[in-house]
This record gives structure tokens, sequence and C-alpha cells, in this order.
């Protein structure tokens, strides 16, 4: 059978060579930021909620560690607004943080003598 031969990169334009992503670096970086904060709130958030809730309050009523996880992913499905704030949260506090430095500088900053 015939593989079909990689294209000569040479004959590309480069213009047609660079992806979305690359002609847009801030885009890149912020679906980074998105991506790894969902991740956060999918993972590590849930376990820190087991984990001190294990600690402070006692056993997990409805079972273990696995059972949280699938009443989490089970409130996302049925779109309790509890379970999207605990996945959701990581990103949002990034978004106050964005926030409150753009109000400091443009706001609170006391100009700098010259």
């Amino acid at each position: 059978m015939n593989q079909p031969q990689p294209a000569d990169t040479a004959s590309i334009p480069a213009a047609r060579r660079e992806s979305f992503l690359q002609k847009h670096p801030r885009l890149r970086r912020e679906l980074y930021i998105l991506g790894a904060a969902l991740a956060t709130g999918l993972i590590v958030m849930p376990t820190c909620m087991y984990v001190v809730g294990m600690l402070t309050l006692g056993p997990y009523s409805s079972g273990g560690w696995v059972t949280l996880f699938a009443d989490l992913f089970k409130g996302l499905f049925r779109g309790w607004w509890p379970a999207w704030s605990v996945v959701l949260g990581p990103y949002a506090l990034i978004a106050v943080l964005r926030g409150t430095r753009l109000v400091y500088r443009k706001f609170l900053r006391t100009p700098e003598s010259t």
C-alpha cells in the first residue's frame, strides 16, 4: 500500500503553516491557565474537600473518596451550582485576583515622583 507522503513544508506559505494559537500567544496562555484551573477544580479541590472533611467532620456520609467524586460529577451533569462552583472556583479566583490587580494599577497606585 502506498502511504501518503508528507507535504513539503517549504511549498506551504508561512502564514498558513502557523496555527491559530501560535498567532495568538495571549489566547494560548489563557487556554493553558483555564485548563490548569479546571484540572485543579476537578481533581485537587474535591480531594482537599474530602481530606479536610474527614479530619474535621468525620467520614463522608455517602461513602468514600470515589463516592465524593461520583457525587461531584453527578452534580455537574445535573447543573447544581455548588458542584460548578467547586470546579470553576480556581478560575474565578484567578479572575478576582486579576481584577484586583487592575483596580490597584489604574486607581490606587500613587504616581511616582520624577
